[in-house]
């Protein structure tokens, strides 16, 4: 929810002025899902909830206790050299197996550090105190895992028997999510990566960006939103972004009147000659584009 909520706010900034717009609808939509982000379960409370079950899970490991579930992977061996030299060659396991070594890391990083801090005579509230920052890493690394996993699962049990070409569609994008995190966190894997995997990143993400344009607009249409619920200008299913735009603007209360609110004061410190050269010179050169 949290990265769903910072891409939106990067979607809104890409679009320029027009994504700042109410009319646009981007506004609403990145505001309405501040709810969700917060009313879920407060972020950061429920990250350190998960701390403490990492440590919990790590610590019965150590004491030789079975480990289950969605921790299993810290029976794992650690990653030391990745399977492959390219991103076009990394297989979706491979990625989900970076993930899952991160994961691991961390918590095992996380625990270390939580007993390093009892032994100093910490009580147990002062040691997942002095290790909250570390503590929330390490939770974040896990839902990574998770998410990722389970998004990889999905694709292949239910997606993949039904339709091929919807399920290349929508591998292209996790594997996209895949490298973007990867770039945003790329200091967690520097055990594994080589210099040449860090060179080539961003090469890898235009590649999957070149693969998932021309399926984007089919793959937004198939989330089945309505121009009704999108109440947006530059979402409409007609494509007519800029004559909604001009209808919506001329609703705005400064557009009521035949003269600018404001002209009587602002034209007296204006060069209004220049700005008429300027506008007949304007018709007259040619595009640098």
């Amino acid at each position: 929810t949290i990265i769903a909520h910072g891409h939106m706010e990067d979607l809104r900034k890409a679009c320029g002025g027009q994504g700042f717009l109410m009319s646009s609808g981007m506004p609403a939509i990145v505001l309405n899902f501040c709810d969700p982000a917060t009313v879920e379960g407060e972020q950061v409370i429920m990250s350190l909830q998960c701390s403490r079950f990492l440590i919990k899970s790590v610590t019965q490991l150590k004491n030789k206790h079975e480990v289950k579930g969605s921790v299993k992977y810290l029976l794992d061996a650690p990653i030391t050299t990745l399977p492959f030299n390219s991103w076009p060659n990394a297989t979706p396991e491979n990625l989900v197996a970076m993930f899952r070594d991160r994961a691991r890391r961390q918590a095992m990083r996380l625990e270390e550090r939580f007993q390093a801090s009892q032994k100093r005579g910490l009580s147990f509230t002062d040691a997942t105190n002095e290790t909250a920052i570390h503590g929330y890493k390490a939770a974040s690394c896990h839902s990574a895992y998770i998410t990722i996993s389970r998004n990889l699962d999905a694709l292949n049990e239910f997606v993949k028997p039904k339709d091929t070409n919807i399920y290349n569609a929508l591998l292209n994008l996790f594997q996209l999510t895949a490298l973007r995190q990867i770039k945003d966190d790329l200091a967690d894997w520097f055990e594994c990566l080589t210099p040449h995997l860090v060179d080539s990143l961003t090469d890898g993400i235009h590649v999957l960006l070149d693969n998932i344009r021309p399926d984007a607009v089919g793959l937004v249409d198939a989330l089945g939103f309505e121009d009704e619920q999108l109440d947006s200008t530059l979402g409409r299913y007609d494509g007519r972004v800029y004559e909604a735009i001009y209808e919506q603007a001329k609703l705005s209360p400064l557009n009521q009147s035949p003269k600018m609110v404001g002209w009587e004061s602002i034209s007296k410190v204006l060069d209004l000659d220049f700005i008429k050269a300027g506008v007949g010179q304007r018709a007259c050169v040619d595009s640098k584009l």
